[in-house]
Formats: structure tokens, C-alpha cells, sequence
């Protein structure tokens, strides 16, 4: 089975990409409960580990790494300063990298030549001889390498920098005279994960690459090898010493993930809402006059256990799901894996269990009309979640401190989003995208949800007003 980790194909990965980070891109808001969700990830992500904080520009480039790097001195001090590239090991899991660009390095400039990948791979992001240079292979989503070039500092000043969560390291000095520091960030029971830094002797330059999915030990020599500078008329790299700058994680209160039904709407299979608001009085769309307003209708809601009639991902373009199924078309398991969180220090993560967990597909009809006066788009983006016996509401399960778990289809799971949108009407990403007063737009909509949860299933649509939506699944289990 071809392993994806993302449910639609590259052309259309591409084409995310550059509406993602265009200017102009569409401004969506996300809920207190993402923010604080993301808040809490990104605390806990970044406690234990003192990393440059990429900027977006580079934010596409990174591929779930930890932090930092690796190597052992390739060079001694003797009377003045030489260049020198070495890793220290505090702890077990630690790695402490210092690069010293000596007292009278090369201060050209120079920009990064990615000079060879392996036939299967091609640029996915980024362009050559610039900061950040990510690729993939065609055949197989997990293997690729992501490439990003620094200025590192000079004159009184070392590159240092802490990498956590180091399974084991080397370093050597290349057939060019530079420095390779090679960082394993994986465990037996976890994909390959690579992190090596490419110091170039007598220079202010490094390259930090991250190798992911089974890329051959003869293959990483080969592309380490072939990184070289270039001169340049401008600077292309990275300045560490300004990225290095980070602001700590802010002490705010993380909210609960919780909502209850009893404080919103609940609606049933043919039942609509409606909501709307002046657009002029947006902040990002002061610009436009009128009133827009929605009806949801709510048209039916079945529950299957395969992808018969799902033919579309979660932005309306073709996609098949076979190699989620069995081989009489069910849905497979997912394998749920608990992990208990190591320090990055002492400790690395470790599997405590892990568990096959029954997947259904829920379906949902819903018809949309624009009731407003003006041209607009319609965000398609609701969320499944599940209630207690009090009516209390959530999106993911409860975990004791320290512990975390991995789902093997989580591309489908889709941080508890929908999977596949289908509609005739013009798309973008996923909205209905022109749409104009007075129209229609009939979507389908398909979820994955653990089998055990379906009678206390809840699908949240927005909000109308202050009030929350949810459309009733559970009903038609119980």
C-alpha cells in the first residue's frame, strides 16, 4: 500500500501551497478552542527544546523534527582561532552543537547548490540557490529531503545551538573538507528521521537537512556530497543570529476543549439554520457593502462502513480511497498508538500500547443558498464531536500528563474535519467560492469516526450569532 500523508495528490498539495502563502490568500478565522489546542501543542512542543523559530517563509520547508545538531570536533584549537565544527553530549538524548567560523573566514558571498537527489525526487517547494529547497519523491510521500541555508555568526561570536530527542549521532569530515554532523532523531518502532548540518569550512554557511522515509545511507552521502556554494551577487541565507531570537510560548490559560449541547442548537435530518452579518463592518472586508446570509439545510445523514460514492478529498478534487479498505471494500481499523512523552533529555518517547480501533463513515447532504445581496464564500469546515453523558462536548480524548497518541489514519481523520467535500458548485480550497445571492450549492460531506462513538456523535456546523450548531448523528445510532 502506497503510504500518503495527506489525502490529495501533488498538483493539488502545490496549489494549497501557493494560495496558502500568497498575499491575497482568503483570511480564515479559527475558533478559541483550535487557538488554545494550538497553543497547548506548541507549549509542549517547545518546552523542552531551545530551536530558531522559523519564520513562514520557511515554515513549509520543516519536516516534524526536533531541534538541532550534531558532530564531533573536526578540528583542534592551536594559538589563534581556526575554523571548528564539533557536537558535545550532555545527556543521553542531548546533542550540543557548536560551529566557530575562526577569526578570518571567507565573507564572500555565497548561495546554496543543491547539486543532486535521488531520480524519483522533484522540488516540491522553495527554488533552486535560495534559502529553502524541499523535495519529495514521486512514488512515495514519505521520502523526501528539506533543505534550508544559514549565515551563521562570525567575529566574536559562536553558532551554538541544543538539539533533544536524539536516538543516536555521528559526524565526519566529507571527501570537500566540510564538517557533517548527522542526527537520528528516530526509534526502532518510528519512520526514519534524519537531521544532518553541512558546515563549510571557512565560511559563515551551514546547511541544515532533514532526510525523511527510507532514503539509503549511499543516497544521503551522495546529496551531502554534492551541496556546494556558489557565488552570489546578493545574500540568500538565513541569518541565525536573528532567527535564533524566539519568544517564549505565552502564559495564558488553556481553555477545555468542552462545549455543551445544551447551550447551543441541535438540529436533526431536515431541519435547517441560518446565519449572516453585515460585511461592511468586517475588519478584513471593509471594502464590500451589503449583508450576507446563509440557509443550511440539513438534507440526510447515513452512516457506512466503506467509501461507496466518496470519490472526492476534503478540496472537491478526485481521490480514491482503496488503500484505505480491505479487500471486500471495508474500512480498516485504525491503529491507535499511546505514547508516553520522554524529556528529549533523559528520556524519548516511548509506546506504552497500541490498539485497533473500528472506523465508520458518516455521510452528510446539506444544501447551502446564499440569502444575501452579496458575492461571497462560504467556508466548509465543520467538526465532529463527541458527548459525554453530561452533554459535554470534545474534539480529542482525554490523556493523562505526559501521555500522547498517534492515529494511523489521520489523514482522514483530519484533526477531526471532514475527509471529502463533493459538489458541483465552483470551489476553493474548501469553500463554495463565488458565491452569489440567490445561489445553491448541494455538498456532500463525509467523515471518519470511530465505530464506538457514534451514538454520542455530533457534528458542530458554526455558530449563528453566539449560538453553536450541532447536527444530531447520534439519534440516528441510538
Amino acid at each position: 500500500m502506497e503510504k500518503r500523508y495527506l489525502p490529495f495528490d501533488d498538483e493539488n498539495w502545490d496549489a494549497i501551497v501557493e494560495e496558502a502563502f500568497s498575499p491575497d490568500a482568503e483570511i480564515h478565522v479559527f475558533s478559541e478552542r483550535y487557538k488554545s489546542r494550538k497553543a497547548r501543542l506548541m507549549r509542549k512542543y517547545s518546552e523542552n527544546e531551545k530551536r530558531p523559530v522559523i519564520r513562514r517563509k520557511t515554515f513549509i520547508a520543516i519536516a516534524a523534527a526536533a531541534a538541532a545538531l550534531a558532530a564531533v570536533p573536526t578540528s583542534v584549537y592551536a594559538g589563534t582561532r581556526i575554523y571548528n565544527a564539533y557536537m558535545e553530549k550532555p545527556a543521553e538524548y542531548q546533542r550540543d552543537i557548536t560551529i566557530d567560523a575562526g577569526e578570518s573566514p571567507s565573507m564572500d558571498i555565497k548561495a546554496l547548490n543543491v547539486g543532486w537527489v535521488p531520480e524519483d525526487m522533484v522540488m516540491q517547494a522553495g527554488e533552486e540557490h535560495t534559502c529553502i529547497m524541499k523535495y519529495h519523491s514521486t512514488d512515495d510521500n514519505s521520502r523526501g529531503i528539506s533543505v534550508m541555508f544559514w549565515k551563521i555568526p562570525t567575529g566574536d561570536e559562536n553558532f551554538k545551538t541544543s538539539i533533544g530527542s536524539v536516538a543516536d549521532s555521528t559526524s565526519y569530515t566529507d571527501i570537500n573538507g566540510n564538517s557533517i554532523i548527522i542526527l537520528n532523531h528516530s526509534q526502532d518502532w518510528q519512520e526514519q528521521r534524519q537531521e544532518v548540518w553541512v558546515a563549510f569550512k571557512d565560511t559563515p554557511y551551514a546547511a541544515q537537512v532533514y532526510i525523511m522515509g527510507d532514503v539509503s545511507e549511499s543516497e544521503r552521502v551522495q546529496i551531502l556530497e554534492n551541496l556546494t556554494l556558489e557565488s552570489w551577487d546578493s545574500e540568500v541565507a538565513l541569518d541565525w543570529t536573528e532567527e535564533q531570537e524566539r519568544t517564549e510560548p505565552a502564559d495564558v490559560s488553556v481553555l477545555e476543549d468542552r462545549e455543551n449541547l445544551a447551550d447551543g442548537k441541535v438540529v436533526q435530518i431536515g431541519e435547517s439554520f441560518s446565519y449572516g452579518y453585515d460585511v461592511e463592518a468586517s475588519e478584513f472586508y471593509s471594502d464590500k457593502d451589503g449583508h450576507y446570509s446563509t440557509d443550511i439545510v440539513i438534507n440526510d445523514i447515513r452512516i457506512q462502513d466503506n467509501f461507496d460514492g466518496i470519490t472526492t478529498d476534503a478540496f472537491n478534487a478526485p481521490f480514491d480511497y482503496s488503500q484505505y479498505t480491505h479487500p471486500d471494500g471495508t474500512v480498516v481499523d485504525n491503529v491507535r498508538t499511546w505514547i508516553r512523552m520522554g524529556d528529549g533529555i533523559d528520556t524519548v518517547d516511548e509506546i506504552i500500547k497500541k490498539e485497533n480501533v473500528p472506523q465508520s463513515v458518516v455521510v452528510m447532504d446539506v444544501t447551502y443558498t446564499n440569502t444575501g445581496d452579496v458575492d461571497w464564500y462560504e467556508c466548509i469546515c465543520p467538526s465532529v464531536m463527541t458527548a459525554d453523558e453530561n452533554g459535554d462536548l470534545y474534539m480529542y480524548l482525554d490523556t493523562e500528563e505526559g501521555v500522547s497518541y498517534s492515529d494511523s489514519l489521520l489523514e482522514l481523520k483530519c484533526d477531526n474535519m471532514m475527509f471529502s467535500i463533493s459538489t458541483d458548485h465552483v470551489m476553493a480550497k474548501n469553500s463554495i467560492d463565488p458565491f452569489k445571492p440567490g445561489e445553491t450549492a448541494n455538498v456532500k460531506i463525509a467523515f471518519l469516526v470511530d465505530t464506538a462513538d457514534l451514538s454520542e456523535t455530533y457534528i458542530r456546523m458554526g455558530l449563528t450569532g453566539d449560538e453553536a450548531v450541532y447536527v444530531d448523528v447520534a439519534s440516528i445510532v441510538k
